[in-house]
């Protein structure tokens, strides 16, 4: 009997152990989907800047993932009665952690 309760008690423990890093991942990553204030600055020497704030916050933001893209009207041609919009992907990235009290900058977007 006293070895059933002991192995009860570790895998409460084993449980405990897994279930808190596992539920802190769970909710930093629901609340920090809508963190960040993501701007798109134009400055004349770089060209366009992404700028992800996180100075105000106290969060660790995770899982941040951006694309840019160039989107060209082509009007419509002979036999078509439609103008077609042609998407250009300029970047794509993922990046992991952005931590409490710094900004994270990406030029040339």
């Amino acid at each position: 009997m006293e070895i059933l309760n002991q192995a009860i008690g570790q895998l409460i423990a084993l449980l405990a152990f897994f279930a808190f890093p596992a539920s802190q991942y769970v909710l930093l990553k629901a609340l920090s989907r809508k963190e960040g204030q993501p701007e798109l600055w134009y400055l004349p020497d770089c060209g366009f800047r992404l700028v992800i704030r996180n100075l105000p916050r106290k969060r660790v933001l995770t899982d941040i993932r951006y694309r840019a893209f160039i989107r060209r009207l082509t009007p419509a041609s002979e036999g078509s009665s439609v103008a077609s919009i042609v998407v250009q992907k300029l970047i794509t990235r993922d990046d992991m952690v952005l931590f409490p009290g710094t900004d994270q900058n990406t030029y040339g977007i």
